[in-house]
This record gives structure tokens, sequence and C-alpha cells, in this order.
């Protein structure tokens, strides 16, 4: 049995795994990230985590990583939310373990990940976001990541208001700034509840403000999706991230707006159904290199 090591490096935890060829994960770890720390607390957590879980029968590692990546080289150039910047980190798992190392975009990771086990198994062409500090994308082609000239489907960064005082990193109007976790926290302050968590609950008890919150999630993410269906027309578009645990309360307007402004038929809408995705997807990484 072939077996791979998925590590999925997150904003607040380090999460690795073993995977079979099969994409079944058959050990798993999971270590705070401590950002807060700084860049070599980043790292010696990854490395605890990869401890926790390693065996020597493993062919490879693959790694998702929630910012920029230079994948040629293996380095991690910057993220949003942690304070890495440039970091090698193939060559210092490569050195510690002897091992090849692949890594790349988590959200592209993710994509790949239900494109060869997941939602977009049977298809051609698949789209995967993430739904969480941000918003993440991927196109996987044939069971190949669609990188562009390095950094390709940052969905979460289109313009959906250009003349928004809302912006991020320069960009006014940018998604993230209208479905992300902090927005959504702010539509829940708006309404006396704390965040995500608290509007899911109250929205699950029949809280008619509540629902009406992730109704307007909801037609935001269905313009996302006809600006990416014009753009790609995918077979499939599959959901991850903590904010899609809320898929019941968004999906039927997101779908709304997305057939009223397509006006044609549209591609299948799903959320991911795999348990630890982020892993699996990391390691499909490492299995799609010869």
């Amino acid at each position: 049995m072939v077996k791979y090591l998925g590590i999925d490096l997150g904003g607040t935890k380090i999460a690795a795994g073993i995977v079979n060829e099969k994409g079944k994960v058959l050990k798993r770890a999971v270590v705070p990230t401590e950002g807060e720390k700084g860049q070599d607390a980043i790292v010696q957590n990854i490395l605890k985590a990869v401890d926790s879980v390693y065996s020597k029968d493993v062919k490879a590692f693959g790694m998702g990583v929630p910012g920029s990546v230079d994948f040629d080289n293996g380095i991690i150039t910057s993220t949003a939310n942690l304070p890495i910047t440039n970091l090698a980190i193939r060559d210092i798992l490569q050195k510690r373990y002897k091992k090849p190392v692949f890594l790349d975009n988590d959200a592209k990771a993710f994509t790949l990940g239900e494109a060869i086990f997941g939602e977009g198994k049977k298809y051609k062409h698949v789209i995967g976001i993430t739904l969480g500090t941000g918003v993440g994308g991927g196109l996987v082609i044939d069971k190949k990541i669609y990188h562009g000239r390095g950094n390709a489907t940052e969905f979460g960064h289109m313009t959906i208001f250009f003349n928004s005082d809302r912006e991020r990193k320069g960009n006014k109007g940018d998604f993230e700034c209208f479905v992300g976790t902090v927005a959504i926290k702010e539509m829940a302050a708006k309404l006396d509840m704390k965040d995500a968590f608290e509007l899911h609950e109250e929205a699950k008890a029949g809280n008619h403000d509540a629902l009406q919150a992730w109704h307007t999630v909801g037609k935001y993410l269905g313009i996302l999706l006809y600006n990416i269906t014009r753009s790609v027309d995918p077979d499939i578009i599959v959901f991850g991230g903590n904010i899609s645990n809320n898929w019941d309360f968004f999906c039927k307007s997101m779908e709304d707006e997305l057939k009223l402004r397509l006006q044609s038929d549209i591609p299948i809408l799903a959320r991911s159904k795999m348990t630890d995705s982020t892993i699996v997807g990391a390691a499909c990484l490492a299995m799609a290199k010869p």
C-alpha cells in the first residue's frame, strides 16, 4: 500500500495525516499554529504535526498553504493571516525527512482532492471554493491544477462592487469584504449576535433576521459563481471551508441568483462530503507527481 503525508497549514491549526492511494486518511494529528509567536514557531509546529503521524514508508509529502506559493521552488512567499514571508518549507521538510515535498495554495489543493476523490471525480472541469476567513479558489482540468502565471483563481479577490468603501489589499469592493468571516461577523453584530457560529445557530432555530443574513450571503455567492461560470464554464463547483457548514441556509439564494443572471444551464453545485478534505487534498499534490 502506497502512503502519502498531507499537511494543511491553517491560520489557527495545522493538520497532518497519512493518506493511502485511495484517498483514505489512515492517521491524523492536529496542533495549534500559534502564528502570534512568529515564523519559527510555526515551522516547529509543522514539524510537530508531521512527527505525530510520520512513518518511513511514506512515499512523498504534499502541503496546502493559505497564501501565495512559489510551488516550483517550494517556498511560501506570503500569507494573509500568518507572519510568513519567503519560507523555504520544502527544503526544511526534505532535509529532515528525506522525502519529496510538493506544496501549493490550500484552496487549489482542496480542489484537486475533490477532483480526484470527491464530488468532482467524474468531471473534467472542476472549480473548488473554500469559504472561511477568506474565500479561496481552484480550477482543476483533467486532474491537473490550473495556475496561470502562478496564482490564478483567487476568486475571493475578484471585484464585486467597484466603487465600494470596503477594500482588501488595495482592491475596493473585494469579494472577501462581503462574504469572508469578518464580513459575516459584521452582519451578526448588526443583529446583536457574536459571530458566524451564533448566526448559524439562530438560523437553525428559525430566526428570520439570521436566515435573511445567510440569504444575502447566498446572493453574493451567486454573483461570484456567475462571473466564474462566464469565465470558465465548469462542469461542477464544489464548496468547502467552515462557512460552507451553513450550506442549507445560503444554497438556495445562491443558486437562484446564478440562474437569474446566467439564464442557461448552470454547473452542478455541491458541498464537499469528504472527511479531512484539506489533508486529502494536500496529499493529492504528491500523488499527482510522477
